[in-house]
């Protein structure tokens, strides 16, 4: 029998979502779409999905595609700040923001191979 996903699961999911778009967003001259709207829209989509999809989604299947993302979510800007931080060369770093631009697609991709691998756990069952 498969277990199916708690309602406090996707309060948590949301909420670590909310709390990652606050601590990636600096209110400067930064986008706001990337830095304020795209590092927790992801794990508010997970939620709203996994709810409309109570019967079928599984908690292993939840917990792998908020992994999936929050692997994206931590290398992406990560590598970002790290960029930033320790950046001594002059002009802008061209290949960050090649690394930020398909940000959207790395995200469908890993929240799917999470929910995929996350919903074949043992959690699932």
């Amino acid at each position: 029998m498969r277990k199916n996903v708690g309602l406090p699961l996707l309060i948590g999911v949301s909420l670590l979502g909310i709390v990652l778009s606050f601590v990636v967003y600096d209110g400067g001259g930064a986008s706001t779409l990337y830095f304020g709207v795209m590092p927790g829209l992801p794990f508010i989509c997970i939620s709203v999905f996994a709810g409309a999809l109570s019967n079928n989604a599984t908690k292993g299947a939840v917990i792998g595609a908020t992994a999936g993302a929050l692997m994206v979510s931590v290398l992406c800007y990560g590598v970002l700040y790290y960029e930033a931080i320790t950046y001594s060369g002059g002009g802008a770093n061209i290949g960050l923001g090649l690394l930020l631009l398909p940000l959207p697609i790395y995200y469908v991709l890993f929240i799917w191979l999470g929910w995929a691998l996350g919903g074949r756990s043992n959690h699932s069952r």
